[in-house]
């Protein structure tokens, strides 16, 4: 409990107040990120009360199941492939 009083104490005797600068640049990157979340969000929840009004027919499930796999071996391949040009 002790060790952690005294990383606590230290953690605020070297932190310092931000600029105003920094702080408004801190601001703004999180409010677009914000925005940028609730745009996602937003559009998602449009898209499936888009889906549900049509009264789409369902795929049958071993088809999703295909898809899904198709699409994580693909993101795989495409994140090995981006590590490869890392390395050289």
């Amino acid at each position: 409990m002790r060790k952690i009083f005294s990383e606590i104490v230290r953690i605020l005797r070297v932190t310092k107040k931000p600029s105003k600068e920094m702080f408004m640049t801190t601001l703004r990157v999180s409010f677009l990120g914000l925005l940028l979340l609730g745009s996602l969000g937003f559009i998602i929840q449009i898209v499936g009360l888009t889906i549900m009004s049509a009264r789409v027919p369902r795929p049958p499930p071993n088809i999703i199941i295909m898809a899904l796999i198709a699409i994580a071996i693909t993101l795989a391949a495409i994140i090995m492939y981006m590590r490869r040009g890392r390395r050289t």
